[in-house]
């Protein structure tokens, strides 16, 4: 089950009731909070969506947050009036599970002292695999993974725009993948985020069929499908 916490963060992000009727349409949240030019939307596993309008693009695109829509006639209503949707990402939270380890894996919180090792570890990575993974030395929370003295699997943590989610990103080198080690490193910071008073959140593209098995298999599971949508000119 979902952490409470989590429903919590998404429904107040939302608002209340927001989900798709019956006849599959859905209502539209319009937020000053948003800013001038946002859109979001979040569609659950269950089937219902949500989705939150700034109040200008809602008057742009003729959106009202008081006539029920239907999903695909909102996609098609952004699309007309040239709002870009980004690929969505696919959104994982850890359900409660006792008994997890690092198991024979050296895995442990990064200190200033690692700092060498962990450069040597993203010179060993592809950029295309540290920009999808965006884990970070300088980020609040950082875990290693090790092979000797090697770090060859990291994940780092950020708080999650100042809600109770730690977001984090992990990337395993290609020649120490398929042997548990981002398992290991993913449940220790897990663990972390969970002692700080924090529910972790795991984010990854929903094509990433790599980084989806390993979210499930360290105990997370999928609340949905979340996408931001900005106009062009951002």
């Amino acid at each position: 089950m979902i952490p409470p916490a989590v429903i919590e963060y998404w429904q107040q992000a939302f608002g209340s009731g927001r989900c798709v009727f019956d006849d599959g349409r859905v209502s539209l949240r319009s937020d000053e909070s948003l800013g001038e030019t946002y859109v979001m939307i979040l569609t659950r596993r269950d089937g219902t969506a949500a989705v939150a309008i700034a109040p200008a693009l809602a008057r742009r695109t003729g959106l009202s947050d008081t006539t029920p829509m239907r999903i695909a006639a909102i996609r098609a209503r952004l699309s007309e009036h040239g709002i870009r949707l980004h690929d969505p990402d696919h959104l994982f939270y850890r359900v409660p599970s006792p008994g997890r380890s690092s198991g024979q894996h050296t895995v442990r919180r990064l200190g200033p002292g690692d700092r060498h090792a962990f450069e040597q570890f993203r010179d060993a990575a592809s950029a295309q695999d540290m920009d999808a993974a965006w884990v970070e030395f300088d980020h609040p929370v950082v875990f290693g993974g090790f092979d000797g003295d090697r770090i060859v699997c990291a994940a780092s943590m950020l708080r999650w725009h100042e809600s109770p989610l730690g977001d984090l990103g992990v990337l395993t080198l290609p020649e120490a993948r398929g042997r548990g080690l981002g398992r290991a490193v993913v449940g220790a910071i897990a663990d972390h985020a969970v002692e700080s008073g924090l529910e972790p959140q795991y984010r990854c593209q929903t094509d990433n069929l790599a980084s989806i098995a390993l979210a499930r298999s360290a105990g997370f599971e999928s609340l949905g499908e979340w996408e931001v949508i900005r106009t062009p000119h951002d």
